[in-house]
């Protein structure tokens, strides 16, 4: 019988001024979200569009390294950009096309090619959304 899990996460926006609000987290700290000044806001703050790449971002990482550790994977450094593409299909702008360039330096190449695809496979994130995903790994060894 399969085992059934559910977690609940949950925040708070409070609208500011302008186009600035502020997310709260209960036991984290806060942080200003704005407008992308593509849209008419700011770049001083963070963005929602900022924040749905660094979620994928940051997913791919945790992943990885929760993969790491369980499979005894010596990770020296982990550095990652991502790019998102936005577009307008059938008159909504949507993310088409969210590439990920982890560069990851470990003991074992080899097995980091197959945890970082496990990590893409597995990511919460990225299995919750229809954009398409690329998974760009540079791994090099620490040795």
């Amino acid at each position: 019988m399969s085992e059934s899990k559910e977690f609940i996460f949950e925040n708070y926006l409070e609208w500011n001024e302008d186009k600035i609000g502020t997310i709260i987290s209960q036991g984290k700290p806060s942080f200003k979200v704005t407008t992308p000044s593509e849209f008419g806001g700011n770049d001083f703050y963070f963005s929602p569009e900022d924040l749905f790449i660094a979620s994928l971002n940051s997913c791919i990482m945790t992943t990885f390294l929760y993969y790491a550790e369980k499979g005894r994977l010596k990770v020296m450094s982990y550095k990652s950009k991502v790019t998102g593409k936005v577009e307008l299909k059938e008159r909504k702008l949507v993310f088409t096309q969210i590439e990920i360039s982890p560069e990851i330096v470990v003991d074992s190449p080899e097995k980091a090619e197959r945890l970082i695809e496990k990590a893409e496979e597995n990511c919460l994130i990225s299995n919750s959304v229809k954009t398409e995903i690329l998974v760009k790994p540079v791994i090099k060894s620490g040795d």
